[in-house]
């Protein structure tokens, strides 16, 4: 067997994977703190300038170009998929506690799993599958 593909290699993904569970796994805390004491449109605002910001600086270093075709269209509905469902958080979050909403939320690997399956033609091993099981039971567990 020859060496990884370079998008497989551990050392490109983890660390950002693990920012990523970090930081999104501190969101819910944050989100339910801001919300006795804000409605989740001041959140949202907040959440917009930190983005036009790191946007902004991203352009500066010449990180950044707007695109147009295929892979922008793309990119706004990534920007879409992002922002609709940050501020469904919120709304959740206002109405539910976190200990119970987050698990919920967090569910969403199981659609990643089957969108990559219907539309990017990636296959799933028995392994991931019953990793995918275990998913859906911890998040109803944890709801519970």
């Amino acid at each position: 067997m020859g060496p990884l593909p370079e998008r497989q290699m551990t050392g490109r993904w983890l660390l950002p994977a693990l920012g990523f569970m970090l930081m999104t796994g501190l969101l819910g805390v944050t989100v339910e703190l801001a919300l006795r004491h804000v409605d989740w449109p001041v959140i949202l605002l907040w959440t917009a300038i930190v983005h036009v910001a790191l946007a902004a600086g991203s352009a500066a270093l010449g990180n950044t170009a707007l695109h147009l075709d295929v892979g922008g269209g793309w990119a706004l509905a990534s920007g879409l998929c992002a922002a609709i469902g940050l501020i469904l958080s919120f709304i959740a979050l206002r109405h539910a506690d976190a200990v119970v909403a987050v698990p919920v939320m967090a569910c969403y690997p199981v659609v990643t799993v089957l969108a990559s399956l219907a539309f990017l033609g990636e296959s799933i091993t028995s392994a991931k599958g019953v990793g995918v099981m275990l998913i859906v039971t911890g998040v109803i567990l944890l709801a519970r």
